[in-house]
């Protein structure tokens, strides 16, 4: 497998999915701007990929769904 493929990534529509969902509107661009800049701070990368490693060792059978 590529060294360099992408397995997961976030568009501005998925952002602005969640607000519609949250706050019944789309952001605005500064909003989005600042979502965009600090958003990978708050995202536990590191956290997922460790626990989605223990659960694929401890469950290698299991499809996704």
């Amino acid at each position: 497998m590529r060294k360099s493929k992408i397995v997961y990534s976030l568009n501005i529509d998925d952002i602005q999915t969640v607000a519609l969902e949250d706050l019944s509107r789309n952001l605005t661009a500064e909003e989005l701007k600042y979502v965009i800049d600090y958003l990978p701070g708050y995202i536990d990368w590191q956290q997922a990929i460790s626990l989605v490693i223990s659960e694929a060792l401890h469950y290698p059978r299991k499809t996704r769904q």
